[in-house]
């Protein structure tokens, strides 16, 4: 084997590893966080200020330093404008097609578009069952 296989295989395994998947869906969440934050033009002290909490303290979440609980994801979002939304998907055949219909209510939650306009129907296209 080569080397660029043998990286290959360890990095396949450690994706399969529910620390990676946790801190990569920690990340994914942070990197949203940050991008509307700038989008609203807040420093961490405004975020801090509109949370109640220290600015060492979004510091930390944003450092990814701590393990956030639902709730400080949701106080987080709510802050920010934004919808938390918390999605399964199969693992599997059909896994990779689920994911990328998450990523696009992703887009547009970040957008801030209206779930309200999408029809019942639309809804199956994207999430694979009704809204």
């Amino acid at each position: 084997m080569t080397k660029q296989t043998d990286f290959q295989n360890w990095l396949d395994e450690l994706r399969q590893t529910t620390d990676y998947r946790a801190a990569n869906a920690a990340i994914d969440f942070i990197v949203e966080c940050e991008m509307r934050r700038d989008e609203l033009g807040l420093t961490y002290a405004d975020l801090a200020r509109k949370l109640n909490v220290s600015r060492a303290r979004i510091n930390q979440l944003f450092r990814g330093e701590t393990n956030m609980t639902v709730r400080t994801m949701q106080e987080l979002a709510d802050a920010l404008g934004l919808a938390l939304e918390i999605k399964t998907a199969s693992v599997g055949l059909n896994a990779d097609k689920r994911l990328r219909n998450l990523s696009v209510l992703n887009t547009w939650t970040r957008n801030g578009d209206d779930f309200g306009d999408v029809n019942e129907d639309k809804s199956k296209d994207y999430c694979g069952s009704a809204a």
